[in-house]
């Protein structure tokens, strides 16, 4: 190993070492590591304490909608962007969205990919369909994307991605980037934006290049793959049952971070009914929808393992099955008692 890492280090390159057997997410961690040069989000090594400028709203004022449905992560977000000065309005649902953007104009609308009545999609394609609306810059907000999700936002006109959780470093660049708008004017999708839909339209693009020419804001967890349609239990082990890190990086006030603990605690028994009824029930998009709530709350407080379960079941509805889910169940019932006792011991050291 030694000679190993002095050649690499000689010809300019690096070099991650690994113990047999490793893990397949050992190996896609690593390579995030060694590529981006950065680690990834459910690294416990990431530096989410650095502090936020919160002098970036008077440098640069913009006006924001956050459009999300669950109670929590609107908290969080909000909390998030207070930290750089900003204040928030709340929408719970794309029709919501719709309606606050009809009575004033945004600069930034960080839009939930998935919520009721309208999800972010369509609420998106009808805003950009609008002409009589001063056009925002649109941001997806959504947790551990999978594969064609960045494709779908882009073609209905979003402007970037951001996944859940949000990291600090990630939020502040996706600020500076935003374009203030002209309230004056409504001006339609950026040119270059517009000019990847139409090559898009009239010709095969790979994913790859579409994400590339199109997109502000990437993460390591957006480029993962889609979560295989399983029927059996997943191995998590090499993931944290709590990723405190990320609960950390919200804020460093602990009686906020006592409250996010407690408003999880308080909300996840009836998501996980949620995803119980829907399997009870047979129902695909039910079952998806359930998941997708559970998937984005867990991943709000740093539950990386239950959030992965439910990412899986997830996938699992979204091809418009249901039996493979049946014996993750068993494992998501279990990951959340874990989840339970590790929150309820974070509480304590707070």
């Amino acid at each position: 190993p030694n000679r190993s890492l002095k050649q690499a280090k000689d010809l300019g390159g690096k070099i991650k070492l690994l113990q047999k057997p490793a893990r397949r997410s050992q190996f896609y961690n690593s390579l995030i590591e060694l590529l981006l040069n950065e680690h990834p989000v459910f690294s416990n090594s990431l530096n989410l304490d650095q502090p936020a400028n919160a002098s970036l709203s008077r440098e640069k004022p913009l006006r924001i909608l956050l459009a999300e449905d669950i109670p929590l992560n609107q908290k969080v977000a909000r909390q998030m962007l207070i930290t750089y000065g900003y204040q928030a309005d709340i929408a719970n649902n794309g029709r919501e969205a719709l309606e606050a953007l009809q009575r004033q104009p945004y600069d930034l609308v960080l839009m939930d990919v998935q919520m009721p009545e309208m999800d972010g999609l369509e609420a998106t394609r009808q805003i950009r369909a609008n002409p009589s609306l001063a056009q925002p810059h649109i941001v997806a907000m959504t947790a551990h994307a999978m594969r064609g999700d960045q494709e779908e936002c882009l073609s209905a006109g979003m402007n970037g991605y951001i996944s859940k959780p949000v990291r600090k470093r990630e939020l502040e660049i996706m600020l500076k980037q935003c374009p203030k708008l002209d309230p004056q004017l409504s001006p339609q999708l950026e040119e270059k934006t517009a000019a990847v839909l139409e090559q898009a339209a009239s010709a095969d693009i790979p994913s790859e290049s579409l994400s590339a020419a199109s997109y502000q804001i990437s993460s390591a967890t957006t480029t993962s793959e889609e979560s295989p349609v399983a029927a059996e239990m997943l191995d998590l082990t090499d993931l944290p049952i709590l990723d405190q890190q990320i609960l950390k990086g919200v804020c460093n006030d602990p009686s906020f971070l006592l409250e996010v603990c407690y408003k999880f605690l308080e909300d996840a028994p009836q998501r996980l009914d949620a995803v119980q009824a829907a399997l009870d029930q047979q129902d695909p998009l039910a079952l998806r929808q359930a998941a997708h709530a559970l998937k984005s709350l867990s991943s709000c407080v740093g539950a990386t393992r239950l959030s992965r379960v439910c990412k899986t079941i997830e996938a699992i509805g979204k091809n418009n099955c249901i039996q493979p889910a049946l014996p993750l169940m068993q494992q998501v019932n279990s990951e959340y008692k874990q989840v339970q006792a590790a929150l309820q011991n974070y509480q304590s050291t707070l």
